[in-house]
């Protein structure tokens, strides 16, 4: 019997070690890839003209209580640079706070300088985001689609820069790249850029150079709309409405364009909590694609065996947070045991994998981070390292939404807030969005003791390797123990 449970304990850890570094090496494939395309543009001749594609337009706005921010959005909407007779303006509003009397406020005045904008309202929020844009997409004959999030600050020449790209029939959506208006307010703030970066950077450009499936963001991107009812709309089905249609809509046959320099600026999640909440909704909705598209992408007979592989990894970035969470939980276990069994002490030999795989994801940050106009390896060095601190004291809180997308019934779509920094005080954010005490932040408090004990055996036993991973796992969760107290009781 026990050696039974070495035996499992040993295929799990293995397991995990495996998938990791999967998605590492992945991302190290898409980071080659993004160099060939860099090298390939310095040698590009092509250039798009901007006027070759004038068509009527339809920007949609879905918005939910958002008072703090609704106005700079329509205000920067409004001025895109394009000519008004092909523009068409729709914000779907679905709130119930002071968010409509700013839209009103709003549609009134630019209705009056000859802008055709509208308020668009429904009973309820039935599908949420997605419902809302497949409910008024049909109260429009415009080809294409534009989709902003309430944070969002377009360029004035957003429409004419990506609508071009549309001349080739077979795109189906052009997706423009994520700016951070507040990247510097706090570690909080840098090292989610750190992340998104990487995503907008390696990850985008690496796929399209690789022919590889892509998605659309959410928001800052444009849609055929012959593309999105050929895949079969918008569907609340999963919380990465998104994702969900991206895939669907390649599987079509339809492709997609990324554009790394038109660059919509966004607002970075201030709170631990509300950072939370959106890592929770992403991480679901992506376990909920894994398993809507999992078989889709396997019996497909137009793709290659390279897109497959590379759409279940993308897929399955979510999924990876689960794993990781069980290497540090089967690392302790395993180190626990170690001396009484051959089985365990070869199997953590195999830790080196992670080191790897550790590596290889460090380079790939590194190139992203050299791309975004910085060279200082010695910051890079200390925000790297905060950034696994981080993510792996996240990993509970993103393997609960993981298991929830797998297994769990069917959750709201609940907004990430977001506040117009630096306008408005400590208090006025709690009143808009009230921290709170949570099952996964008392979790992650006895986790930070656990893993504290995990570092005091490694010195009992002189185990330095065990000892610099137990120390980067507590850090992680006591960080983020410590930013939500912080944000409850102390502000």
């Amino acid at each position: 019997m026990e050696d039974l449970i070495h035996y499992i304990l040993s295929i799990f850890y293995i397991l995990s070690l495996g998938v990791i570094f999967i998605y590492c090496f992945g991302a190290y494939v898409l980071t080659k890839n993004y160099l060939k395309s860099k090298a390939d543009a310095k040698n590009s001749t092509d250039h798009l003209d901007q006027n070759k594609l004038y068509a009527k337009v339809l920007v949609q706005l879905p918005v939910y209580n958002e008072k703090y921010v609704v106005g700079r959005l329509i205000e920067s909407v409004c001025k895109l640079d394009y000519p008004q007779e092909l523009l068409q303006i729709d914000i779907l509003d679905d709130s119930d706070d002071e968010t409509t009397d700013i839209i009103v406020s709003s549609i009134e005045k630019y209705s009056k300088k000859g802008l055709n904008i509208h308020h668009k309202r429904r009973l309820n929020r039935t599908g949420f985001k997605a419902g809302a844009l497949n409910h008024f997409m049909k109260d429009t004959d415009c080809d294409f689609i534009a989709v902003f999030d309430a944070d969002f600050i377009p360029p004035k020449d957003f429409l004419i820069s990506l609508l071009p790209h549309f001349e080739n029939k077979k795109i189906g959506m052009v997706q423009s790249r994520w700016g951070h208006i507040n990247e510097s307010q706090s570690p909080l703030t840098k090292l989610q850029s750190l992340a998104l970066n990487f995503h907008f950077t390696i990850e985008h450009i690496g796929r399209e150079k690789g022919n590889y499936y892509m998605n659309f963001n959410g928001t800052a991107g444009i849609w055929r709309r012959e593309c999105i009812e050929d895949a079969g709309g918008w569907s609340d089905k999963t919380l990465t409405e998104d994702l969900d249609l991206s895939y669907r809509a390649q599987l079509k046959g339809w492709k997609f364009k990324y554009v790394s320099d038109i660059i919509s600026d966004a607002e970075l999640p201030v709170t631990m909590e509300a950072l939370k909440v959106q890592q929770y909704r992403w991480n679901k909705g992506g376990a909920q694609c894994l398993k809507k598209l999992f078989s889709p992408i396997i019996k497909s007979k137009t793709m290659t065996l390279k897109q497959k592989v590379f759409a279940l990894i993308h897929l399955m970035a979510s999924t990876t947070y689960a794993f990781v969470f069980f290497v540090f939980v089967l690392c302790f276990l395993l180190v626990l045991l170690r001396s009484t069994s051959e089985i365990i002490d070869t199997t953590l030999t195999l830790s080196s994998i992670f080191f790897v795989s550790t590596i290889l994801l460090c380079y790939s940050y590194w190139i992203s981070w050299k791309a975004n106009n910085n060279d200082s390896i010695k910051l890079f060095s200390y925000r790297f390292l905060l950034f696994l601190v981080f993510t792996s004291g996240l990993s509970f809180h993103n393997l609960m939404a993981v298991l929830s997308g797998f297994w769990g019934a069917k959750s709201d779509f609940i907004r990430t807030p977001k506040f117009d920094e630096p306008e408005l005080s400590e208090l006025q954010k709690k009143k808009y969005f009230k921290p709170r005490l949570s099952f996964h932040l008392f979790i992650e408090i006895i986790l930070t003791l656990f893993f504290i004990l995990a570092i005091i055996n490694s010195i009992y036993y002189l185990d330095i390797v065990a000892f610099f991973v137990f120390i980067l796992v507590a850090s992680g969760f006591g960080m983020i123990s410590y930013y939500q107290i912080k944000e409850i009781y102390m502000n």
